[in-house]
């Protein structure tokens, strides 16, 4: 039981799991967070493409949205694909179809309209980014990664970054338009569009 449950919330955790999965997980951490990716992206915005959203409202459990920056791209844009080079093999991103050759020139337009942007709203493309998730509701939460302190408090200063509903529409018609899979192959293989669990009615007792 204990190995069980140990797989139904680790899954839970890592924000991999589709809505079976949820439904069973619930049962067991009925308050705990379900960790969704989220960031502007193509189309991934507080995980539009993911029904686990809407499953997790209706339990009333909180979203904590991972990757809000893009994997770095909506805090640095070309930046992070310069340093890409150089980074280790080990490096995940080096994968993300967003960064390979046949898509990462036009990701880097897109980018600039979310630059273009952050300028006129007079904020860095990372709070912009960031104001979007704090849109979604109250019951939603960015975790943005960073090494550096002044970073984290360029981040707090997103909560001050007010957009309206023509600005979430231009974002996301920006979000729309970029290329490539958010993960590589082997990685979406384990996010919630194909991890099922069986259905609780067909647990039975070994």
């Amino acid at each position: 039981m204990d190995r069980a449950v140990r797989g139904l919330t680790g899954d839970y955790q890592k924000g991999t799991c589709s809505t079976s999965n949820n439904s069973s997980s619930a049962r067991v951490v009925r308050h705990f967070l379900c960790i969704g990716k989220a960031n502007q992206l193509g189309g991934i915005m507080i995980n539009k493409l993911s029904p686990n959203c809407s499953f997790s409202r209706e339990l009333g459990i909180g979203i904590v949205a991972f990757g809000p920056l893009g994997s770095g791209f909506l805090a640095s844009g070309p930046k992070l694909v310069e340093n890409l080079n150089t980074t280790p093999d080990f490096d995940v991103r080096k994968a993300n179809p967003r960064f390979q050759p046949e898509n990462v020139q036009h990701n880097l337009k897109m980018y600039e309209q979310v630059e273009e942007m952050a300028s006129r709203k007079g904020c860095t493309p990372s709070q912009l980014a960031l104001a979007w998730v704090h849109h979604q509701g109250d019951d939603v939460c960015p975790i943005p990664g960073t090494t550096k302190i002044q970073n984290l408090e360029s981040n707090i200063k997103a909560l001050s970054v007010k957009l309206t509903s023509e600005e979430v529409a231009e974002l996301e018609s920006i979000a729309n338009a970029i290329k490539g899979e958010r993960l590589a192959p082997q990685y979406l293989a384990l996010t919630w569009r194909f991890a099922n669990t069986p259905p609780l009615s067909s647990w039975k007792a070994t």
